[in-house]
């Protein structure tokens, strides 16, 4: 039943998209709707916070407990910022000197679209990317999965940036502090509430019932905090389904139909990033295992065995040799088995139908192949750190 309701809303949200009507998201009756219900989270955060202070001030013991438990829920529903340093942390950055064509192009794509440019370009290994604005003073903070952005064409990658960036002129109110502090703020509380599987050992008698109270009382209240969660999500997705659509349009504006297309294509090409990277990764165990079993000072002197491979260069070939056919039946299967149904973006089959329906121009932003390279080449001592990590696992 629940699909079936998401399936309709996905479709009239499509339908809505492809009308040519205003994408950006309205502040109507409906978002007003989730500034009111997001106004209970930040209430209970601030009770709970005021009521720590006042018992704090008893002296009891008992009384200290309770506050330290408020102090909890306070601090799982405190609005999220980011920390920028420790952002930093979790990825490899890249500064403007180490990578200035990448700069360059995450410059003017942000220029187009008259958005703040990046403070912070972060690469990891997943195959993935994102865009986020960080700290008090909401640094822009753009994350590239290297395996994603190697199995991009040249205007692909214009089209990722694109749509990176949108969400900064988008609109997106889940991305505001308001409603996205709420959002996070339940999420916590229902992990927080929800009861450990298998529960805790004891004894029989009254501990046992005391046990069985309180577990069905968590359960009732994490039930309670997930349906206004639902609630709140319901309420806000309509708007940030429109978000995502118009950052979406934004791709087709300044990287073309084709680079639109392709980009949404290959996010379903996660399975050839892991198949590459599982055959490397036997291949470097295998060699190591014959480096070993060598005996003599040959087997010293090629401890490391035969060079292997490089992982980004095999992914890349990998990814180009796949057919368009194939692509195509990835995005198919998805919508069939409804894989391509989240809860933050619409499915790729109708984001693909979206783009594809939209005029054809010329794109806005071009990236040659010569830039392209020099991209790539900045980004290869990266490379061969994070592929040192994944071949060792």
């Amino acid at each position: 039943m629940r699909r079936r309701l998401d399936q309709t809303l996905e479709q009239r949200l499509f339908d809505e998209a492809s009308s040519g009507r205003e994408l950006r998201p309205r502040r109507g009756a409906g978002h007003l709707a989730a500034v009111l219900l997001a106004l209970p989270v930040h209430l209970v955060t601030v009770a709970a916070l005021v009521g720590a202070v006042l018992l704090m001030r008893f002296g009891a013991w008992t009384a200290d407990l309770a506050a330290v438990a408020l102090l909890g829920v306070a601090y799982l529903g405190r609005p999220r910022l980011g920390d920028l340093a420790r952002t930093r942390k979790s990825g490899h950055p890249l500064s403007r000197k180490a990578a200035p064509q990448l700069w360059a192009l995450a410059d003017s794509v942000a220029e187009q679209l008259g958005t703040r440019a990046p403070g912070l370009i972060l690469v990891d290994a997943r195959y993935n990317a994102s865009y986020a604005r960080v700290g008090w003073r909401r640094r822009v903070v753009l994350r590239l999965g290297l395996p994603l952005w190697l199995s991009l064409t040249e205007q692909e990658r214009v089209a990722l940036l694109a749509h990176e960036f949108g969400h900064g002129v988008n609109g997106d109110s889940r991305r505001g502090v308001w409603l996205g502090a709420a959002l996070g703020s339940l999420s916590e509380w229902v992990r927080l509430l929800r009861p450990a599987r298998g529960g805790v050992r004891v004894r029989g008698g009254m501990e046992a019932l005391a046990a069985l109270l309180a577990r069905g009382l968590m359960s009732f209240l994490s039930a309670l905090v997930e349906l206004y969660l639902r609630l709140l999500d319901r309420a806000t997705r309509l708007d940030s389904r429109r978000a995502e659509y118009l950052a979406d349009s934004y791709t087709v504006r300044l990287a073309g139909g084709a680079g639109a297309a392709g980009l949404l294509e290959a996010l379903h090409l996660r399975t050839a990033f892991e198949t590459v990277t599982h055959q490397a990764r036997m291949a470097a165990r295998q060699a190591r295992a014959q480096a070993r079993g060598r005996a003599g000072g040959e087997a010293r002197g090629q401890a490391d065995g035969p060079q292997q491979p490089d992982l980004w260069v095999g992914l890349t070939a990998y990814v180009r040799s796949i057919p368009a056919e194939e692509r195509a039946r990835r995005v198919i299967a998805a919508e069939l088995t409804h894989d391509d149904f989240d809860t933050t973006h619409p499915p790729t089959h109708l984001r693909l139908a979206f783009v594809r329906g939209l005029p054809a121009s010329e794109p806005a932003v071009v990236l040659d192949v010569a830039a392209s390279a020099a991209i790539d080449a900045e980004l290869r001592p990266v490379g061969r750190s994070l592929e040192a990590a994944l071949l060792d696992r």
